[in-house]
């Protein structure tokens, strides 16, 4: 569903790893303050850029938004990792 917010600048397809702590509101804020002087067809200076691409490797934040990151919610963590949906008995 995000797709359509995904910039040319991340071109990510594969989570590094799954993390159990998650990015601050702070982090995610800095990268949409980063990238707001820029239109969407514009891939925004190369100093900005490996700071974006470094922060949502780090973080694995994904795409909500136009310029906006978050975080994988738990039930989204659960998913990936195909466990969605069961319980522990089975």
């Amino acid at each position: 569903m995000t797709k359509r917010w995904w910039p040319t600048l991340g071109d990510r397809t594969k989570l590094n790893c799954l993390q159990t702590c998650v990015a601050s509101a702070t982090i995610t804020e800095r990268i949409m303050k980063a990238l707001k002087d820029y239109d969407e067809d514009e891939i925004p200076p190369e100093s900005v850029h490996r700071y974006v691409l470094y922060e949502c490797r780090k973080w694995n934040l994904v795409w909500v938004g136009k310029k906006k990151v978050a975080s994988l919610e738990l039930d989204e963590v659960e998913m990936l990792l195909g466990s969605q949906g069961t319980t522990q008995g089975e």
